[in-house]
Parts: C-alpha cells; structure tokens; sequence
C-alpha cells in the first residue's frame, strides 16, 4: 500500500505520452495501458487552463491545424 496515495495501487505506473507526426497529422499515443483520458488545450494559463476531453482511444490522429495544442493524460 502506498501511505502517501492510499487510493492508488503501489505498483501503478506514470504513462508515458508520445506525439508523432504523420503527414498533415500527429500521432498522439501513450504507454502504461488503460483508464487514461487524453486532454488537449490551444493555451496553458495556469490554473484556469481549460481543458477539452478526447477519449480513451489510444493511439489518437488529430490533425495539424498551425495553432498551438497541448496534450496531457488524466485518470479517471
């Protein structure tokens, strides 16, 4: 058991999140498995940073579009 994280298993992992371009897109990814949520913003401005939820679906396509996007993963 973990004391400092009593709720989480001690043997969970930190996923790790890989972005690839391919072609006019990215190849968003993430390893470490299931019950992540990917999340994306257009702009980080602290704590009231708004971000948008995109699934659970790993990897993930998004389309370049020239504007800045920032990506991160959540447990549910």
């Amino acid at each position: 058991m973990d004391f400092q994280d009593p709720l989480s298993p001690a043997t969970s992992a930190v996923p790790v999140l890989t972005i690839t371009p391919q072609g006019a897109s990215v190849v968003v990814s993430w390893t470490n498995g299931p019950g992540f949520v990917l999340q994306s913003t257009p702009a980080l401005q602290g704590a009231a940073t708004s971000w948008t939820n995109l699934g659970t679906q790993n990897p993930q396509t998004i389309p370049v579009t020239g504007r800045a996007q920032y990506f991160r993963l959540t447990s549910p």
